[in-house]
């Protein structure tokens, strides 16, 4: 399974990619928290340093292994820093870090993506 959806640079784009994300999750049967803070805070790097539109993908394969894309047109690559904690931003990878079972970026002819995997147990319904 797979879904996309391009977004224009905006916060209200990335309240409305997180949406669209969290739409996808439900509906193919999985939690979405996980997927709900990978794509607010990889769409909201895009929005405030890439200031390019930007496209979210979502793959879902047969292990139930879910893929997450942002990509943006910018060539300026990303990288996790640990803020102080005194600072108001700066920690949206280190959170990504924290949930995905693993995470990159690569270049792209037009700009870069960044992309991140849940694993089915981090995708799995919480437990009652």
């Amino acid at each position: 399974m797979a879904a996309s959806r391009r977004f224009e640079p905006g916060a209200a784009e990335v309240r409305a990619a997180r949406r669209f994300a969290v739409g996808i999750a439900v509906s193919w049967g999985l939690d979405p928290s996980g997927v709900e803070t990978v794509v607010g805070e990889l769409a909201a790097n895009a929005y405030a340093h890439a200031r390019t539109p930007f496209t979210v993908r979502l793959g879902l394969n047969e292990e139930s292994l879910l893929s997450i894309e942002v990509a943006d047109e910018s060539d300026t690559m990303p990288r996790a820093v640990h803020a102080p904690p005194d600072s108001l931003g700066g920690r949206g990878l280190v959170m990504v870090e924290a949930v995905a079972a693993t995470w990159g970026v690569r270049r792209v002819d037009d700009g870069k993506v960044v992309w991140a995997e849940l694993s089915p147990v981090s995708n799995a319904p919480p437990k009652r």
